[in-house]
């Protein structure tokens, strides 16, 4: 429907929810984690998406740096493994494990 200023009414557009990366499922806007869309705050998004890449870190971390895990980081992140090597390394530093390697 258009509005006599000849822009389209936003409750004229059909649209589907999909949700996005954070929410992937239909209707996921109305599920969703996020306090503002990912789309409307991009640097909460960074922001929330850093705190899920430390939560794995640590997991990967504990695990004693399981390679299926850093795998499946890398993949779910869409980074490289590199990356995921450095983000635990950060995690580790940041909890006080200087240096992990026993002799």
């Amino acid at each position: 429907m258009k509005h006599s200023n000849g822009k389209i009414s936003p409750t004229s557009v059909e649209g589907l929810d999909t949700g996005c990366e954070v929410n992937p499922v239909p209707g996921g806007c109305l599920s969703c984690p996020l306090p503002l869309c990912r789309y409307d705050d991009t640097r909460g998004f960074i922001n929330w998406q850093k705190r899920q890449q430390r939560a794995k870190a640590k997991a990967v971390s504990a695990s004693g740096n399981s390679r299926p895990l850093v795998t499946e980081m890398a993949v779910e992140f869409g980074i490289k493994e590199r990356q995921v090597y450095r983000i635990v390394a950060r995690e580790r530093r940041a909890v006080g494990v200087i240096n992990d390697h026993s002799r």
